[in-house]
């Protein structure tokens, strides 16, 4: 699966599922975190109105670091220069042996 940095909730628990389950290898950049716990809550401050919302609990990665401020890293890196998509067809034509293309 490639992943491009800046994604994160559903998208960062589609990629922590793949990647501890082995259903997929994460290509790309590591997300943004913050998408294997619970949904937010929020609430309104009687006093002032101020809404405000958080998480109501924290999603650990297997190393015991906080999803949400690390979030998941790739399998495969990208490397300087090459974009997610480039990496893993080179990472496919590696495996297979030949060329990849879309």
């Amino acid at each position: 699966m490639c992943f491009k940095s800046g994604r994160n909730s559903s998208a960062e628990g589609f990629a922590h599922f793949c990647k501890q389950t082995g259903f997929a290898t994460i290509v790309g950049d590591p997300t943004n975190g913050d998408g294997i716990g619970i949904d937010s809550l929020i609430f309104v401050l009687p006093n002032s109105g101020i809404c405000l919302r958080f998480s109501a609990s924290l999603g650990l990665n297997p190393d015991g670091g906080s999803n949400e401020e690390f979030g998941t890293t790739p399998d495969v890196p990208c490397e300087p220069g090459k974009d997610a998509l480039q990496t893993c067809l080179d990472l496919i034509e590696k495996r297979d042996g030949s060329e990849a293309s879309l």
